[in-house]
């Protein structure tokens, strides 16, 4: 008779697993019996990259992350009903050493492509907008980010990559997130967002935060937030007015794992990770321009500074 013993860590993974998709398939359910009513709402399109600021290709060095929002309508604040509104993401992400020319050097990080897939809803409970969702990331050359990095950079004459056999391995790992604000208006076109968040998986923090807009970006619209950078784009437009506006925002994290920073193979994570940004906003009733700057504190044990990175989102409607 053949004996299987699940290890504490498969047992741990699997877990997991069954969690994430308990969540996913009570988020899906309503959708299936629901979507012949559903419409898609918005989207919104993030790119977030090292090179449109300093060029040194380390670190958070690129990702793009797309959100699809479907539902039945939009008036101007998420339903309070769960799987009504919801937000389909697409989440790609290159991670690299200091140095993507030369093999990784002791005491860096290892480089990891990430590709994730997921599936959020939100809703609103009194004042306060809340997210909750999963998401299904695959990490490793099975993803072939930085395959595709690398061809990226010989077309357009960067440094090719020496990095690729130093990457992490092959994994997949479901992830739960949540986030919880409330927004208030501070003064005459300031309005301000304090916020918590919370995440379990690839990698699983605390954070706490808040969120600033001077100008009338965002008003009555669904925001997402760019994973990397902080930076908050709308995906439902609503207010046909535009104008210019300013966003900048501040949070700290407590980082309790990372599968990007494992300690057996690398340094580990910094238990503190902290950002703060800013950014501009032309936007109108069928177009929207945004850039922003983020500064990224240290992330793991070593480092020795932070990096900027750059935001951009485009939208228009012909």
């Amino acid at each position: 008779m053949i004996s299987i013993r699940p290890t504490p860590a498969f047992l741990r993974r699997l877990s997991s697993a069954t969690l994430a998709a308990a969540v996913v398939a009570g988020i899906a359910t309503p959708v299936i019996a629901q979507e012949g009513g559903r419409i898609t709402l918005g989207h919104a399109r993030i790119l977030t990259n090292d090179s449109i600021v300093d060029r040194q290709d380390r670190w958070r060095t690129g990702s793009y992350t797309m959100s699809v929002i479907r539902g039945r309508e939009w008036t101007g604040r998420p339903p309070e009903r769960l799987g009504e509104l919801l937000e389909f993401r697409f989440h790609g992400e290159a991670i690299a050493p200091r140095a993507i020319s030369v093999p990784v050097a002791p005491g860096d990080r290892r480089p990891v492509g990430v590709i994730g897939l997921g599936l959020h809803s939100h809703i609103s409970r009194g004042a306060a907008d809340i997210r909750l969702g999963a998401d299904l990331v695959a990490i490793g050359p099975q993803t072939g980010v930085l395959s595709f990095q690398d061809r990226l950079h010989a077309i357009f004459g960067y440094p090719r990559s020496a990095i690729q056999g130093d990457q992490l391995g092959n994994a997949f790992h479901p992830t739960l997130g949540a986030e919880i604000g409330r927004e208030a208006v501070f003064a005459e076109g300031i309005r301000i967002r304090p916020f918590l968040e919370a995440q379990a998986g690839a990698e699983t923090f605390v954070r706490a935060g808040i969120d600033m807009v001077v100008g009338s970006y965002g008003e009555a619209a669904l925001m997402v937030r760019d994973p990397v950078s902080g930076h908050r784009v709308r995906s439902v437009q609503t207010a046909p007015g535009g104008g210019v506006s300013v966003v900048m925002g501040a949070d700290v994290a407590r980082v309790l794992s990372s599968a990007y920073l494992p300690p057996a193979l690398g340094p580990g994570p910094e238990p503190f990770r902290s950002r703060a940004r800013l950014g501009v906003v032309a936007h109108g009733a069928r177009s929207e321009v945004f850039y922003g700057l983020s500064w990224l504190g240290r992330e793991f044990r070593g480092q020795r500074d932070g990096q900027v990175v750059g935001t951009v989102s485009l939208r228009m409607r012909f």
